[in-house]
């Protein structure tokens, strides 16, 4: 029963239209004016999160490039020729989202870069934490996530007052994508202990979990 009520979530979440607007698929423009950016959010390939560059029309729509998650963070690091990224700068020291420690940053560009992308990778692999109490598909081991909806059958969904949190970082549902400053804010908070702690306890008030499970 679990696997068919999520097999319709994924199908419903899918199947919406985005309220960020009508999404198009672009050419080989080149531009800086494309943003990174990722919703988490199941694609076909049983994957939570989905990664892309994203660029407004300015005409109420979007264009959008689908990416792999690797290639997103070699475009984000400068290490792959990107259209939000035309001077290959490492977006991720630019935002701070990354702090390089000293036994690394003296090692030269290739070391921070390589701890870099290390990091971030580390870092996406917890997205889906934010959205689901525990990981969705079947696999070896038990990993759970940080989302606590008030009804325990819901497994899928963030409580109201996490929804809210979430909200600050730009989005309207999670349907929507995270991107630009919103995007690198929430990947460096999500790497600060406290403010994960915090996610975690931002359970509702009429939530009916046994306090046994509440983190």
């Amino acid at each position: 029963m679990k696997k068919i009520i999520f097999l319709i979530v994924i199908i419903f979440t899918i199947c919406k239209i985005s309220a960020q607007g009508n999404i198009k698929f672009g050419t080989d423009e080149t531009s800086d004016d494309f943003y990174f950016a990722f919703k988490i959010m199941p694609n076909f390939n049983n994957k939570l999160v989905q990664y892309a560059l994203i660029k407004n029309t300015g005409y109420g729509d979007y264009e959008i490039f689908f990416l792999a998650q690797r290639n997103w963070v070699l475009q984000l690091t400068g290490n792959e020729r990107s259209l939000a990224n035309p001077n290959k700068e490492n977006l991720l020291l630019k935002h701070k989202v990354i702090d390089i420690p000293d036994d690394v940053s003296t090692k030269g560009e290739e070391k921070i870069s390589d701890y870099t992308i290390s990091k971030t990778i580390n870092t996406l692999n917890n997205l889906w934490r934010l959205r689901y109490c525990e990981y969705p598909y079947p696999h070896s081991g038990t990993a759970k996530g940080w989302a606590r909806h008030k009804d325990p059958k819901v497994r899928t969904l963030p409580s109201d007052k996490q929804y809210a949190i979430l909200r600050t970082y730009g989005i309207e549902d999670l349907n929507n994508f995270f991107y630009g400053e919103n995007a690198y804010r929430l990947l460096k908070d999500i790497r600060n202990k406290a403010w994960r702690t915090d996610y975690k306890q931002s359970i509702d008030d009429n939530n009916n979990e046994p306090s046994s499970k509440k983190e």
